[in-house]
């Protein structure tokens, strides 16, 4: 096949022996080969997006997902729909339920945001209504409902008897676990879709268990209005937490209603590791570096951590901790600094001229971290792209927008991207340090 291209991320290869595929119900598929010369000197990232071309027009979006070094080539195989074929759900029951919603919550789960998903007729198909969100907690002993927020906790058997809206009952595998529960927690979420009430829901459910868990630390001998406090040190190690199940359903009536499993389905995977195995290369230290041990746990959460704000605050931990304190060389000299200080506070009364002071020696040699981490990638000899400074910067934003109480969504594919680029990072440099 003739101008058959493959590109990923900002480089574009023309390929030999051009194939595309598709099927119906199937991804579609793609392969080609790359001159081993053409990457020599353009290394690429393959986790990046790929796009096949053929003459210039667009056929297929999709991942890489082989790259085989072989015969002077490198063999690429690529793949569509990948967010889709590379989740799954965890096990759940439905009653009464569209199957196109089923089908919206698994593109949700798979990663896709609302404005991406057009299901044809499903908006349409279901109603806009308050829909109870009921999860079973531990840490709580409840004998009546208590409302803490928006959120209900009530006691145990009333969980289960809201559990009977299930018709037929719920299997065994579900129900049994459900038995010795002695608190649920439940908040009604006006909602069209099932799934973004769960999500809502979870989030107003967890916010309420961490507020809890926070404040039976509380220990000082006086509360925030002035009073006596008690103190009970066995109250102070209890965890409130959310158990995993979550049921969604109608408030009023008997109408569309699940239950679902929610701990992370992960695919059945084992990557073989014989002794000579590449993974092995470059030796792991025998006494890891600090600094580099706490990005790698950092860096172990971001990947295993579903929700986005979380993730991308621990992949800046990760990026901390890889950096310590190295960043670029200090423009300023210690007396280039006095002067300034100097003449920045003439005039100034003394309280103003020592924080004026106090800034100016504290940031006129200071980087950014963006700044910093470029300066040290290109110092280690790590291979980078400007697009991937970029992405850096789009998660450090949205990083700080959380931080500061903004509402902030950091694009799962983007974390994923600067997941490689300090996979990469540290496999470098335990290269050049063994």
């Amino acid at each position: 096949m003739t101008g058959f291209a493959i590109t990923v991320g900002e480089q574009t290869y023309m390929c030999s022996g051009g194939r595309l595929a598709t099927e119906i119900n199937e991804p579609d598929k793609a392969s080609g080969r790359v001159g081993a010369h053409d990457l020599v000197e353009r290394g690429t990232d393959w986790a990046g997006p790929a796009r096949i071309t053929i003459d210039n027009e667009d056929v297929m979006h999709g991942r890489i997902v082989k790259a085989q070094p072989e015969d002077g080539d490198v063999a690429l195989s690529v793949r569509s729909a990948t967010m889709l074929s590379e989740s799954l759900l965890s096990p759940m029951v439905v009653q009464q339920i569209d199957a196109r919603e089923v089908v919206y919550l698994v593109a949700r789960e798979a990663g896709f945001e609302p404005e991406d998903i057009d299901i044809h007729g499903l908006a349409d198909a279901v109603a806009f209504e308050p829909l109870w969100v009921i999860a079973p907690v531990r840490g709580l002993s409840i004998r009546e409902t208590v409302k803490v927020g928006v959120v209900e906790l009530v006691p145990g058997d009333d969980g289960r008897e809201m559990m009977l809206r299930f018709n037929p009952r719920l299997e065994a595998q579900f129900a049994d676990p459900l038995e010795k529960i002695g608190a649920f927690a439940r908040v009604a979420v006006p909602a069209k879709y099932m799934c973004e009430a769960e999500r809502e829901g979870l989030d107003l459910i967890d916010d309420t268990m961490a507020w809890l868990t926070a404040r039976l630390r509380y220990s000082w001998s006086h509360a925030p209005g002035g009073q006596l406090e008690p103190y009970d040190r066995a109250a102070t190690l209890t965890v409130v937490e959310r158990l995993p199940g979550v049921a969604v359903f109608a408030v009023k009536g008997v109408g569309r209603r699940w239950w679902r499993d929610t701990t992370v389905a992960q695919p059945t995977r084992d990557v073989e590791l014989p002794p000579e195995s590449r993974w092995l290369t470059p030796a792991m230290p025998t006494q890891v570096p600090l600094g580099d041990r706490q990005a790698l746990l950092a860096l172990h959460r971001v990947i295993t951590a579903r929700d986005p704000v979380q993730r991308v605050t621990a992949l800046w931990e990760a990026i901390e901790f890889y950096l310590e304190d190295r960043g670029p060389e200090p423009e300023f000299t210690a007396e280039e600094i006095a002067a300034a200080i100097e003449r920045a506070t003439e005039g100034m009364t003394e309280g103003k001229s020592n924080r004026v002071g106090n800034v100016l020696r504290q940031w006129l040699n200071s980087w950014s971290p963006q700044a910093r981490l470029q300066n040290v990638l290109a110092d280690e000899g790590i291979p980078f792209t400007d697009e991937d400074m970029r992405r850096v910067r789009n998660l450090r934003k949205a990083r700080n927008r959380a931080l500061h109480g903004a509402e902030s969504m950091a694009r799962q594919d983007e974390i994923d991207q600067v997941i490689a680029l300090m996979s990469r990072a540290i496999t470098t440099r335990w290269s050049g340090s063994s």
